[in-house]
């Protein structure tokens, strides 16, 4: 019969090795929200920019001197943040609870 040998020096997770629960929770959090959004933000860029050439904006022919990497960097950015308020409000709503003994209010409420 074989035998697993299982190395104890590593402390697991599960075992309290993180001395602050909370920046635990903080970093997972902020990965709920922020990776979500920077695949979004990666996305709705692709899919503006293959459509509209950045030169064509006039915003960006006064504010960037015609410099196309410089629009799709704004953009991304700009992308990346609503998408992350986006997803912080959902992450928001999804985590708080409804009051013990109410049942959720339905949409004729």
């Amino acid at each position: 019969m074989l035998e697993s040998k299982v190395s104890t020096d590593i402390p697991l997770a599960s075992q309290g090795s993180n001395p602050d629960p909370g920046k635990g929770l903080l970093v997972r959090g902020l990965m709920q929200v922020l990776w979500p959004a920077f695949i979004g933000a990666a996305i709705a860029v692709g899919l503006l920019f293959s459509v509209i050439d950045p030169l064509q904006i006039e915003w960006v022919q006064v504010h960037l001197e015609d410099s196309r990497p410089a629009a799709y960097t704004l953009g991304f950015l700009v992308f990346w943040a609503l998408f992350a308020i986006s997803c912080g409000m959902t992450w928001y709503l999804a985590a708080t609870e409804t009051p013990k003994g109410r049942i959720g209010r339905s949409l004729r409420d």
